[in-house]
């Protein structure tokens, strides 16, 4: 049974919001000044491209997101401060400017999202101390097997799975560090199992955790091709209810947004401070996290960079490697799902790469300028330590 600190959290977040809205909406008023619920707004909430880090021509116009306060109610239980505030302004290039409340489709980010919810400072990150309220066996005990798995991010579709095989080497927690530097720190990519372990990490990477922890922070994404032209700025609540969706056939990479890094590393010091770094070091390198999450069959076409370790942490996540001197054939803006479909199955044997499904927990290692891709099987949380000397 949940704990009733528990029980009353969820009636006040998820069940209390809905009431008033319907109580509001059948009224034709607003519940109380502080809170903007708006029903006459217009359907959807879209962002205009911002370009000023870009080297594209295209001449779409620049919109910024700007967020204005007004008085603000609050009532707190536990360690959680909730406070109805916010009214989203959307300012373009002409200087015109006007209130829209996003209209969420998404029940979970509507009913988390429709006000601002805001915590005391302590409630972010305060877990490690003996002062922490915050425990894992009552968070695992609460869910489903199910929900563990997922972490709430699981979405009903009728997509096929892309799965695929694995043709690289997988080794558990009995590697060394000297036979990880001998065999595959600058020689070939590994997928490494039984790494530590991240169930905390886990418990405030579910979708509810994140929502109540970030929904309201800003973040930054990015179109999901190759060379990353065009970045965005939006709130998490606004990405995961209108960004992460499923990947189409004909959506090419360039018209995908996709949030991987680009986080504010103070707002999110929290969460990161969580993550578990992998057992192995590269000499005279240093490490740097970076967090993703996407929708199923998006992904990021093929790219090298620095040596990293890309671990999985919900849903499943392909990816398709190439060493440094095999470039493979592939066009920067087309989407990773449009290649595994009508490129891959053609490839003659010698041309096809090495690749592998990583599952939640399990961790790819790949040296430095190793091409890569990688297509997301389903809803995917993820985290990345890339190494830079």
């Amino acid at each position: 049974m949940p704990e009733p600190e528990s029980l009353l959290l969820y009636l006040l977040l998820v069940l209390l919001p809905q009431l008033l809205w319907v109580l509001s909406n059948s009224s034709g008023v607003a519940v109380c000044e502080s809170c903007s619920f708006f029903w006459n707004s217009p359907a959807g909430h879209h962002y205009g491209v911002d370009q000023r880090n870009s080297s594209s021509n295209s001449t779409s116009s620049v919109t910024h997101l700007t967020t204005s306060s007004n008085s603000s109610v609050s009532s707190s239980i536990t360690a959680v401060s909730v406070t109805i505030s916010s009214v989203h302004t959307i300012h373009g290039v002409s200087g015109e400017s006007k209130s829209l409340a996003p209209e969420y489709h998404d029940p979970v980010v509507a009913s988390l999202c429709s006000c601002d919810v805001n915590h005391r400072p302590q409630t972010r990150g305060r877990v490690r101390g003996k002062e922490n309220s915050f425990s894992v066996d009552g968070w695992i005990s609460n869910l489903t097997t199910a929900d563990q798995l997922t972490g709430g991010w699981h979405s009903s579709h009728t997509l096929p799975d892309l799965s695929g095989p694995c043709t690289l080497q997988r080794r558990n927690s009995s590697l060394s560090e000297e036979e990880f530097l001998e065999h595959f720190a600058y020689k070939e990519p590994v997928v490494l199992t039984g790494t530590p372990d991240q169930t905390l990490f886990r418990a405030h990477s579910t979708k509810l955790r994140l929502l109540l922890d970030y929904g309201h922070e800003v973040i930054t994404v990015a179109t999901a091709n190759t060379n990353s032209y065009h970045r965005v700025r939006m709130s998490l609540c606004e990405y995961i209810d209108t960004a992460m969706k499923p990947q189409t056939y004909d959506c090419l990479g360039n018209e995908t947004l996709y949030h991987f890094g680009d986080n504010d590393r103070e707002s999110w010091s929290g969460l990161f401070e969580l993550y578990l770094l992998p057992p192995y070091r590269l000499p005279g390198m240093e490490p740097v996290l970076s967090f993703g999450l996407a929708g199923p069959h998006t992904g990021v076409p093929f790219h090298i960079h620095g040596p990293t370790f890309a671990e999985t942490i919900y849903g499943r996540k392909r990816w398709f490697l190439y060493p440094p001197a095999h470039r493979p054939v592939f066009h920067p803006d087309v989407s990773t799902l449009h290649w595994a479909t009508y490129t891959l199955p053609f490839l003659p044997a010698e041309e096809r790469p090495l690749e592998c499904t990583l599952g939640p927990g399990e961790v790819l290692y790949f040296p430095d300028s190793w091409w890569h891709a990688t297509l997301n099987v389903d809803t995917a949380v993820f985290m990345s330590t890339f190494y830079s000397s």
